[in-house]
C-alpha cells in the first residue's frame, strides 16, 4: 500500500507530513465509521488510498493530486535515462 512518500525519515518536515497524512485519514475514515470485521477496514481503506492518490490535492506538490506528480515525476525519470 503506497499512500504517501518521504524522501527522507530523517528530515523533520518528513515527520511532519506523516504525522498530517495519519491526521488526514483519521479524520475522514477512522473516527466516522465502525467496521465489523477488518476484511470491511482493508476495503475501506484501500478505497480511501485510491481516493485520496487520485483526487486530493496536496500543498506542498502545487496543488497537485499524489497520483498526478508521480506521472510527472516517472515522465522526468524516464527522460533522464
Amino acid at each position: 500500500m503506497k499512500i504517501l512518500e518521504i524522501n527522507n525519515y530523517f528530515e523533520p518536515e518528513g515527520n511532519g507530513c506523516a504525522e498530517r497524512f495519519i491526521r488526514t485519514l483519521k479524520e475522514n475514515l477512522l473516527w466516522l465509521t465502525t467496521f465489523e470485521t477488518v476484511e470491511e477496514l482493508r476495503l475501506a481503506l484501500h478505497e480511501f488510498q485510491r481516493q485520496y492518490n487520485a483526487t486530493w490535492l496536496i500543498g506542498r506538490h502545487g496543488y497537485k493530486a499524489p497520483a498526478q506528480v508521480r506521472r510527472e515525476q516517472q515522465c522526468v525519470l524516464a527522460d533522464a535515462a
